[in-house]
């Protein structure tokens, strides 16, 4: 059975390097970061897991992408994964490339990328579609070639 593991990050309490590292050490088949680039300072629904504010944690996310970047510079077996990229708050050429940049580089040559509209924001079709017609096509190599 493979097992992965989800890691929050608080950009002042873990390395994403070390972390990827143990995880991979200890056998864990992939890791996943998400990321909270943007939370309201108050909202009026209460936090599912809670009850009731934010954690003051989730204003402090780091970026998923370079702490995948620096997972992937020491790690040689594990999987890199995204658990949630909210991709109506990225450009979709610069997600694109991220994604395609960060597989190549990958040790495995394995990512999985997550994706969310988030919330209360309703999801940009089209952007969506662009990243995934730009990852899958034969053009999307111009992004990044692989070895």
């Amino acid at each position: 059975m493979s097992v992965g593991i989800i890691v929050p990050l608080p950009a002042y309490t873990l390395d994403p390097a070390f972390i990827a590292k143990k995880a991979e050490d200890l056998g864990f088949e992939s890791i996943w970061y998400h990321e909270h680039p943007v939370l309201p300072v108050k909202s009026e629904s209460p936090f599912p897991s809670t009850g009731g504010e934010i954690p003051w944690t989730y204003g402090h996310f780091s970026e998923p992408y370079i702490s995948l970047a620096m997972a992937a510079a020491v790690t040689t077996k594990i999987k890199l994964a995204t658990g949630i990229t909210l991709v109506p708050e990225r450009n979709p050429l610069i997600l694109a490339k991220e994604i395609a940049v960060l597989d190549l580089h990958a040790a495995c040559g394995a990512t999985a990328h997550g994706c969310s509209p988030g919330s209360p924001l309703p999801l940009d079709r089209r952007r969506a579609s662009l990243v995934c017609v730009l990852l899958q096509s034969d053009s999307g190599s111009t992004l990044a070639r692989r070895k």
